[in-house]
């Protein structure tokens, strides 16, 4: 036996092992090992001791048992908390989550709505520009309408004499042919006298023809495009400047393209281009040692070029750069008012083309022209 703990004189906790001795009386009854929690006294009749053994392993066993039951508990108590703070710490990021979605939320809407009112301020005054814009682009063309046609009417102008002097010559023709004819009657040559008369119809065509292009060329523009053939452009405007020509000895060199080519437009106005051109040209032509003027079109991938070139002294460096600019002229005052390229690059602009001029490589100026081709299933056609 061996004493654990002593609690007082009399009580005390023991253990029994099977090592104790089996000479020592205190093991003279057959004891289970464990603890024992015993209790001594002394028989005062007897000279004895009695001493009471109460095992401990029940109490052990209940002990042990409530130990792991409060650590069981514990740990349950432990967890709960656990999970009830965790909890509180979802429950706290989420109504800051939100509380921050709703700031969010909120500032988007006050920066939509802010956005809202400069977007509509902007919108209206981006629709004020376009109104204004579209009254300006209209006063431009109708401004633009009135400079072609004081261009046309200037061009009139200078060929007045040619053609007057173009008309007296077939007039003074018919009055000799008719005097003729009266004469060539009386005297019964019916024969003479009709072809008198025969001549008198191809100047009378001659005339009809030179005032009817005249007329043409003098009106104002539908404005609708139309399907136009190159050749007849090109056809119309040395018909209007042919009297010019002649008086100034100049030959025009005609290079057409191998194959008709028709573009979109209005005739009067793409007219009034090429006659600014072959007019420069002609003025270019005063002083040269070549009187000459070439007039060549050519077809590419889905475009006519059409190039009017001179033999005079070309285009300086000043003119190259001032060249398609209002009011610049190179010519004598009165001669001109410096209209006539800018018109001719703002019509072919209106058709999708465009202008352009520089100095031959050989000698003289050449003058380009680019429109693009109109094609015979084209919905513009008539």
């Amino acid at each position: 036996m061996q004493i654990i703990r002593q609690l007082d004189n009399e009580v005390f906790i023991a253990r029994f092992s099977a090592s104790a001795s089996p000479d020592d009386p205190a093991t003279a009854v057959a004891i289970p090992e464990g603890l024992f929690l015993a209790q001594a006294r002394t028989v005062p009749t007897v000279v004895w001791r009695l001493t009471v053994f109460l095992s401990l392993a029940a109490s052990q066993r209940l002990a042990l048992n409530h130990a792991m039951l409060a650590a069981v508990s514990s740990l349950f108590v432990l967890l709960l908390l656990w999970g009830i703070n965790q909890r509180r710490r979802y429950i706290r990021q989420r109504l800051a989550a939100r509380e921050a979605l709703q700031r969010a939320h909120d500032s988007l809407e006050r920066k939509v709505a802010e956005r809202t009112v400069e977007l509509s301020a902007a919108n209206e005054r981006l629709r004020q520009e376009i109104d204004e814009r579209a009254r300006i682009e209209q006063r431009l063309r109708s401004t633009q309408e009135e400079m072609v046609q004081a261009a046309k009417l200037a061009v009139i102008g200078q060929l007045s004499a040619e053609i007057v002097h173009e008309l007296n010559q077939p007039l003074a023709a018919l009055r000799t042919l008719a005097g003729n004819t009266m004469i060539f009657l009386k005297n019964g040559n019916v024969e003479t006298a009709l072809g008198n008369l025969a001549r008198t119809d191809h100047l009378i065509e001659r005339m009809a023809k030179i005032t009817a292009q005249l007329k043409s060329f003098a009106r104002k523009s539908s404005g609708s495009p139309q399907r136009i053939a190159i050749n007849q452009v090109i056809d119309n405007s040395l018909i209007l400047l042919e009297q010019r020509l002649r008086k100034q000895q100049i030959t025009v060199r005609i290079q057409p393209s191998a194959a008709e080519a028709f573009v979109w437009g209005d005739a009067i106005r793409l007219e009034q281009v090429l006659i600014n051109l072959l007019s420069n040209a002609v003025d270019a032509s005063a002083n040269a040692t070549q009187a000459i003027i070439e007039i060549a079109w050519t077809l590419q991938e889905a475009s006519v070029v059409i190039q009017v070139r001179d033999f005079g002294i070309g285009l300086s460096e000043t003119v190259q750069t001032h060249l398609f600019k209002p009011f610049f002229t190179t010519k004598e005052p009165g001669q001109g008012l410096g209209l006539g390229l800018a018109i001719s690059a703002d019509i072919l602009h209106e058709f999708s083309g465009r202008l352009s001029g520089t100095n031959h490589p050989e000698k003289g100026a050449v003058f380009t022209v680019e429109l693009p081709l109109a094609a015979w299933g084209d919905h513009h056609a008539d």
